[in-house]
């Protein structure tokens, strides 16, 4: 097996054991798909296995686990995350500790093998990290959120899958937020997509 797949493969394995789930060899198989090769009938267990990955993620965040060595963020970035988040409280560094580390990840997956993006291993965390980026750690664009409106998706999210986080210490410490802007201009329409977004990643079944 490919390294990089290898890597991967253990850290979906590591997410779903946080999440409370159990692999089953079909299962094990069912990993080591592309993507296009996923049945109907695949796809009820895969929904689940991408919400137990997606509870497993938050599991992890609470301790702040690393999915690559945290050195690895310094050595891209020029940064440490206490460096980048100045001010942070530790429950939302733990949670940016576990985050970044897993976009490495992803990075890797893109990076070094583009085959294997087409894999169901990689589709799984780049799912995974994308849903905790469009919340938690949102690219920097034209289209900005209010920090009310980020904020209770926020709150959301941690009250469904984050039971171990202090919340409040979460978001008064959260150096994102307090950079968000008002929300003076910004377009009903947008505002009422992007909660639809949220809503839609803290049902999916």
């Amino acid at each position: 097996m490919d390294e990089v797949l290898k890597t991967g493969y253990n850290i979906v394995l590591t997410l779903l054991e946080s999440g409370g789930d159990n692999l089953s060899e079909s299962d094990r198989h069912l990993l080591l798909k592309r993507s296009d090769d996923v049945s109907n009938q695949d796809k009820p267990r895969m929904s689940a296995i991408l919400q137990s990955c997606y509870r497993g993620f938050f599991a992890c965040a609470v301790i702040g686990h690393t999915f690559v060595p945290i050195e690895t963020i310094k050595s891209r970035y020029g940064k440490t995350l206490d460096e980048n988040y100045h001010g942070a409280s530790k429950s939302f560094i733990r949670f940016a500790t576990s985050y970044w580390t897993l976009k490495e990840v992803v990075s890797d997956f893109r990076l070094n093998n583009r085959e294997l993006i087409s894999t169901v291993i990689f589709q799984l965390l780049l799912t995974v990290e994308t849903e905790i980026a469009t919340t938690f750690f949102p690219t920097p664009g034209l289209v900005k959120f209010p920090t009310k409106l980020r904020e209770k998706a926020q709150r959301e999210l941690l009250q469904k899958y984050g039971e171990s986080i202090d919340i409040d210490e979460f978001i008064m410490g959260n150096p994102i937020l307090k950079a968000s802007p008002s929300g003076r201009g910004c377009m009903p329409l947008i505002l009422v997509i992007f909660m639809l977004l949220v809503f839609i990643v803290a049902n999916v079944i």
